[in-house]
C-alpha cells in the first residue's frame, strides 16, 4: 500500500487556482450588479410615485359618474384580515417589468389607477400588455411593504400569518 501524499499549493494544478480567483471576481460582479438593482429600484418607486401622484390630481373618471371611487385619505385597505395601512408600497413583477404602487384612501392605486383588490389591481397590470381576458391571484402576485417595514413582504403570507389575540 502506499502511503498517503499531502497536497501543498504548488501541486494544485494552475486552472484550478483560476477557476478560484475567478469566482472571486464574479462574486464581486454580481455583487456590484445587485446593489445597482436596489439603488434602480429605488429610483422607479420614486418616479411611480411621481406618476400616480400625477394621475391622482387629475383622474380620468371624475368622482360621480359610474365606476369612479372617492378615495378616503388615510383609510388603511382590509381585505381577508389583512390590513394594509395607508402609504403601503406594492411591487409586482410581469415577466422582466417591475411594476409599483400604493395604498391610498383605502384603494389600491397602480399605475394612476385605483382598485379595490390586489387581483384587480393585478389584472389591471397584466392587461396593459396582454389585452385578452386574463386572470390572476392578486394575493400570490404582489409584493408590499407596509410603513415601518425593512423589507418587501409576499402579499399571501400576511393572510395566513397570525394575528394579534389569534388563540384566546
Amino acid at each position: 500500500m502506499e502511503a498517503a501524499k499531502r497536497v501543498t499549493g504548488k501541486d494544485v494544478p494552475q486552472t484550478l487556482k483560476r477557476i478560484d480567483m475567478s469566482l472571486d471576481i464574479h462574486t464581486h460582479e454580481f455583487n456590484e450588479i445587485m446593489s445597482r438593482m436596489d439603488r434602480l429600484e429605488a429610483r422607479l418607486r420614486n418616479l411611480e410615485r411621481l406618476r400616480n401622484l400625477e394621475r391622482l390630481l387629475s383622474p380620468r373618471r371624475p368622482v360621480g359618474q359610474k365606476g369612479a371611487v372617492r378615495p378616503s385619505a388615510g383609510r388603511p385597505w382590509i381585505g381577508h384580515g389583512v390590513t394594509l395601512p395607508e402609504g403601503t408600497e406594492l411591487r409586482m413583477t410581469d415577466g422582466d417589468r417591475f411594476h409599483f404602487g400604493t395604498i391610498s384612501g383605502g384603494l389600491w392605486v397602480v399605475n394612476g389607477r385605483r382598485h379595490e383588490s390586489p387581483s384587480g389591481a393585478a389584472v389591471a397590470v397584466l392587461r396593459m400588455r396582454r389585452p385578452e381576458r386574463v386572470g390572476i391571484n392578486g394575493w400570490t402576485a404582489w409584493y408590499v411593504k407596509r410603513p415601518g417595514d425593512r423589507d418587501w413582504i409576499f402579499l399571501n403570507e400576511l393572510r395566513f400569518a397570525p394575528r394579534d389575540g389569534a388563540g384566546d
